[in-house]
């Protein structure tokens, strides 16, 4: 299902340019979503990863989701000094017992924590 959804003939150039470095239907295997499933999509971007999640249909209310994904920007909620312990609780409060937050971002060089969050995008934790 996964690389059916990669080749699907509707997709943009666009986003097609970037499959190879963004892995695509590894990263829709790895999150294993089901028709039916809730899914949110936080901080979309361009939205490359929402436009391959949308074709699981996200309801008008966001509670009891599966899961909640939020692909290459979780570094930045750190300079853009987000509450980040207010927001994940939000997250997990939206999300179904057993769904599941995913966090795909770059990591950061051993011992740097968030001090390159803004300049290289990207944190070693956090």
């Amino acid at each position: 299902m996964a690389a059916a959804i990669v080749a699907a003939a509707d997709r943009s150039a666009d986003d097609r340019a970037i499959d190879g470095q963004r892995k695509p239907a590894e990263l829709l295997v790895f999150l294993d979503l089901k028709p039916g499933m809730r899914v949110a999509e936080l901080i979309a971007g361009f939205g490359y990863t929402s436009e391959l999640l949308v074709r699981e249909p996200l309801p008008p209310e966001a509670k009891d989701l599966d899961a909640v994904v939020m692909v290459l920007f979780d570094h930045d909620t750190v300079w853009m000094k987000v509450d980040r312990a207010r927001m994940n609780k939000a997250i997990f409060a939206a999300l179904r017992p057993g769904g599941s937050f995913v966090i795909i971002d770059h990591s950061g060089r051993p011992g740097t924590g968030v001090t390159e969050s803004q300049t290289l995008h990207r944190f070693a934790g956090g």
